[in-house]
């Protein structure tokens, strides 16, 4: 793929966000499928550039290609009702099979809370590696997945966020870009109470070759942090992870891991 097209939203990116929009709005059009997939997306420089001799950008044109490319999986979660160029193009309802795609993606994303909630009582558990060579061992292991509750989820270790936590002195990282004391409770043993997050999240695993459940891709930060990147707004996603994406993407560019900040916005963090 073209580096430019790697930095654009693609067909395959539009589908969960349009289609929940059309669940929401039954009967939207193609103009305003746009407009609100504008407002619900982070949206490059290549994805506003214009067209060579159109009007349109290459994002609205992204999404017109879904309906003229007749995108199979797109037209198996909705249909068209009504078609109609002056009034803003096709206007779309979802299908039984889109209700269906979506309440999976609910329920993945309950089973993700759940597992990210026992994720940290391990966290707290656990000792953190004292060893560097045992740290890298784990860090570059093979990625590897279990199934729990009939879907596949990625291992972690979480001595790994610990060895973070207790690097961080058992801080908020975001305190260090804000300038404020991010102060939540003490634990048995005394430390502030912080929690691990995956800067890109597990669920990207199988767009990158290289183990994302390591200590360079794994950030400390208080529950409210924590909490304001997985169900905040998308305005207080972005001011949260803007932050921290530039505090660490260079050490994982360093380490192969290459995504942009708009990639990681869109496609994992819905």
């Amino acid at each position: 793929m073209k580096k430019e097209q790697q930095n654009r939203i693609l067909e395959p990116d539009l589908i969960l966000p349009a289609v929940k929009l059309i669940k929401d709005y039954p009967g939207i059009t193609t103009t305003e499928l746009i407009i609100a997939l504008e407002k619900n997306l982070v949206l490059s420089n290549e994805d506003k550039a214009i067209n060579t001799g159109r009007k349109d950008t290459k994002f609205s044109q992204e999404v017109r290609n879904l309906v003229s490319h007749k995108n199979k999986r797109f037209f198996t979660y909705v249909k068209v009702t009504k078609i109609s160029r002056r009034e803003g193009g096709s206007s779309f309802v979802i299908t039984n099979a889109g209700e269906a795609y979506l309440k999976k993606e609910e329920n993945a994303a309950k089973l993700d809370g759940e597992f990210d909630l026992k994720y940290q009582v391990s966290i707290q558990s656990c000792d953190p590696y004292t060893s560097k060579n045992d740290l890298e061992f784990s860090n570059n292991r093979e990625p590897h997945q279990v199934t729990i509750k009939g879907n596949k989820k990625w291992r972690t270790d979480p001595r790994i966020s610990k060895t973070v936590l207790s690097d961080n002195e058992y801080k908020c990282e975001f305190s260090s870009i804000d300038g404020v004391s991010h102060i939540t409770f003490k634990t048995k043993l005394g430390n502030e109470y912080v929690e691990g997050h995956h800067l890109i999240p597990m669920s990207a695993q199988t767009d990158f070759n290289l183990n994302l459940d390591r200590s360079s891709n794994i950030i400390s930060l208080c529950p409210i942090c924590h909490k304001q990147l997985h169900y905040g707004s998308l305005e207080e996603k972005v001011k949260k992870l803007k932050p921290l994406f530039d505090m660490r993407i260079s050490k994982l560019s360093s380490e192969s891991i290459d995504i942009t900040f708009e990639k990681l916005v869109n496609k994992y963090y819905k």
